[in-house]
C-alpha cells in the first residue's frame, strides 16, 4: 500500500476543516503554524487535509498557538475526537450574571409546570413555582432541602421512587444515560455518581439491556401516584441550554415535566397567588 493514499480516500474531516479556519482566520501559512508548533509543514497539510490526526497534545499546542477561548478550544477537541475540558463555571460568577437571569426568566416562563435548571451531574440550581407546588406535595420538606440532585431524587426510597408506578423502567434509561455520558467523557465525578446510583437496592441486574430496549430521546414517561391515590401520567423532558451543548461550559440542562392531562394541574393564577410558594432555589 503507497505511504500516501490519493487524496479522494482523504477528504478534510471537521477537524481539518476547523484548523484550516483558525489558522486563516489569524493569518497564518501552514510554515508559519509549523514553526510554532514544532512540526513540519507537511503534516499541518496532512492534518488539515485529514490524511493524519492530530494527539490530543498537538491540539492542545495548536490552540495555545491560535489563544483559542475555553468553548473554542473544546470544540476543537471534539472535532479531533476527544473529549473536551471539563471547565465548570460558577453560576454566581459576575460573567454568569446574564446566564443565571435568563434562566431565571425562562423557569418563570414555564409554569404552572414543574421546571428546573440542573448540571450534568444532575445538581439542581434553579426551580420554579409548579417544581415547588408539586414536589412539595411528594416529598418530606427535608428532601427538598438544598443541595439536591435529580438523579439521587429519583432513586432514593425517601424521594421519588416510592411514588414512580414504573420505578425500574425510569431508573434503567437514567442509568444508561449517565453510563454512556462516563465513557464518552471519562469524567470522574459522573463515573462517582454512577457508582452511587447503582448501590441503590433493587437496581434490575440487566439495568443497561433493559434501558437500551426503552424508547428515549430528550424525553420519556413518568407515572407517579399521588397522594389522593390517583396515578398521574407526566412526560419529563430534558432539554440542553445553548447551541452546543456538549462543548459549551457550564452545561445546563432544562427539565419540564408536563401532565398528559392539562386539565389536572394548577392553573397559573393558583401559583401566583400562593405565597407559600418559598425556596432556597426559587428566585422570583
Amino acid at each position: 500500500m503507497s505511504e500516501h493514499p490519493s487524496n479522494s480516500l482523504h477528504q478534510p474531516g471537521p477537524f481539518g476543516r476547523l484548523l484550516r479556519f483558525w489558522r486563516a482566520t489569524f493569518g497564518l501559512s501552514q510554515e508559519e503554524l509549523a514553526l510554532e508548533t514544532g512540526v513540519s509543514a507537511r503534516h499541518v497539510s496532512f492534518l488539515e487535509t485529514g490524511r493524519s490526526q492530530p494527539g490530543r497534545s498537538m491540539v492542545l499546542a495548536l490552540a495555545g498557538v491560535f489563544r483559542l477561548e475555553p468553548q473554542d478550544l473544546n470544540t476543537l477537541l471534539v472535532a479531533a475526537g476527544f473529549a473536551p475540558d471539563p471547565l465548570g463555571s460558577d453560576m454566581q460568577a459576575p460573567e454568569m450574571r446574564w446566564l443565571h437571569k435568563s434562566l431565571e426568566l425562562n423557569m418563570r416562563a414555564l409554569d404552572p409546570w414543574a421546571a428546573t435548571v440542573q448540571d450534568k451531574y444532575g445538581n439542581l440550581h434553579l426551580v420554579n413555582r409548579g417544581w415547588l407546588a408539586m414536589l412539595r406535595a411528594l416529598l418530606a420538606p427535608e428532601f427538598l432541602a438544598p443541595p439536591i440532585n435529580s438523579y439521587h431524587m429519583f432513586f432514593a426510597e425517601n424521594g421519588l421512587r416510592a411514588r414512580l408506578v414504573d420505578w425500574e423502567d425510569v431508573a434503567c434509561r437514567l442509568l444508561m444515560t449517565l453510563q454512556q455520558e462516563v465513557l464518552l467523557s471519562g469524567d470522574a465525578d459522573a463515573a462517582r455518581l454512577l457508582g452511587q446510583l447503582l448501590a441503590y437496592p433493587a437496581i434490575p441486574e440487566q439495568w443497561a439491556r433493559r434501558g437500551a430496549e426503552i424508547a428515549f430521546q430528550n424525553s420519556f414517561r413518568l407515572r407517579l401516584a399521588m397522594p389522593d391515590g390517583d396515578v398521574r401520567s407526566y412526560l419529563y423532558t430534558v432539554n440542553t441550554v445553548g447551541a452546543t451543548p456538549y462543548v459549551g461550559e457550564p452545561r445546563l440542562l432544562v427539565s419540564l415535566l408536563t401532565p398528559e392531562d392539562l386539565r389536572q394541574e394548577f392553573s397559573g393564577a393558583q401559583l401566583l397567588a400562593d405565597d407559600t410558594l418559598r425556596h432556597p432555589l426559587l428566585h422570583y
